[in-house]
């Protein structure tokens, strides 16, 4: 409430994303419990033309903060 004046954050304006026309690879966890995986899809479709790489791993919402070494990442 303090920082938006409402109970939810405004809508963010996905042109913007487009328009900016900055490379994005998206990388999205399957087992993460903070987001759907048909939210993360949706996202992706959305914002799809500035998109360069996109991949769906096993993991968690932490997956891609735990570690230095994400050799088994690939």
């Amino acid at each position: 409430m303090q920082e938006y004046g409402q109970i939810l954050p405004p809508v963010y304006d996905s042109e913007k994303i487009i328009d900016a026309e900055i490379p994005i690879a998206f990388f999205a966890a399957n087992g993460d419990m903070t987001i759907k995986t048909k939210d993360q899809r949706w996202l992706y479709n959305l914002i799809k033309p500035v998109v360069v790489h996109y991949q769906e791993v096993n993991g968690g919402h932490l997956t891609f903060s735990s570690s230095k070494d994400v050799s088994w990442f690939s």
